[in-house]
């Protein structure tokens, strides 16, 4: 028998809300500020990257050429260095200097944290997994994928003692998916840390990124337009937020 489309608008509530996938990333937004998940993926109102963005991707695609072009540190700062201003344009704003200083050392204790496991046999590996129960897929990018294990670098200027709770659903995901052992690197402008598999909570992980995507699901499914969505959640301004952001959510929650 032929399936009438309107039954999957009615059972399937991602696609009454125009919703094709999830990510590791977009979770870990439901659970921080589902306010402004309402405003970025119901009302498509995204912001640009953040200036901590731009430094964590000028310092990956420094590890990059260290680990696949056997680059110096010296070379790949300068290319760290040139990604970051292809972003920041030359503005010398106090963030963007803060964030600009610290690429040259972020990329030292990178590179020496990754010269140690040698050459990664996939980067920004796509990543595609589906759930019970949720009818999108979750879609992310796995940094560094080796034979045995996956690795995710992250930039910070606060030194962990343990993994990152979203970090580690981050990891775990991908890890499971791969059939590999899950790890993160964490560097900062003075120190660096590697938290391997057995420092990681693989059951933690499985069940809060499972746990995520049905309370999205569940939200998604009670409502019938992003009205209704936002009408769910408290404005609680964070750093995440932005000004775009900010001005934006005036016109839908006040």
């Amino acid at each position: 028998m032929q399936r009438n489309p309107a039954d999957s608008e009615k059972t399937n509530p991602f696609d009454r809300h125009c919703i094709g996938h999830l990510s590791p990333s977009s979770l870990a937004l439901y659970r921080a500020a589902p306010a402004l998940w309402c405003l970025c993926y119901l009302y498509r109102i995204r912001d640009e990257a953040a200036a901590y963005a731009w430094r964590g991707k000028a310092v990956e695609a420094a590890v990059d050429a260290i680990v696949f072009d056997g680059s110096s540190d010296d070379a790949a700062i300068q290319l760290a260095m040139a990604v970051f201003e292809e972003e920041a344009r030359g503005e010398l704003s106090d963030e963007l200097n803060k964030q600009r200083n610290a690429i040259p050392n972020m990329v030292r204790r990178g590179g020496a944290e990754f010269r140690r496991l040698g050459r990664p046999v996939g980067r920004q590996h796509r990543v595609e997994v589906w759930l019970d129960g949720i009818e999108v897929p979750i879609v992310g990018y796995a940094d560094y994928v080796y034979e045995d294990f996956v690795i995710d670098l992250k930039t910070t200027f606060a030194l962990p003692s343990y993994p990152r709770p979203d970090h580690e659903v981050q990891i775990v995901y991908y890890a499971e998916a791969l059939s590999r052992r899950p790890g993160l690197i964490y560097v900062t402008p003075r120190r660096s840390a590697r938290f391997p598999h057995n420092m990681i909570d693989v059951m933690t992980g499985r069940r809060i990124l499972r746990q995520s995507a049905h309370a999205v699901r569940s939200m998604l499914a009670v409502t019938k337009t992003r009205e209704d969505a936002a009408s769910l959640f408290v404005l609680l301004d964070n750093y995440r937020w932005t000004d775009l952001t900010r001005s934006a959510a005036q016109k839908v929650w006040l």
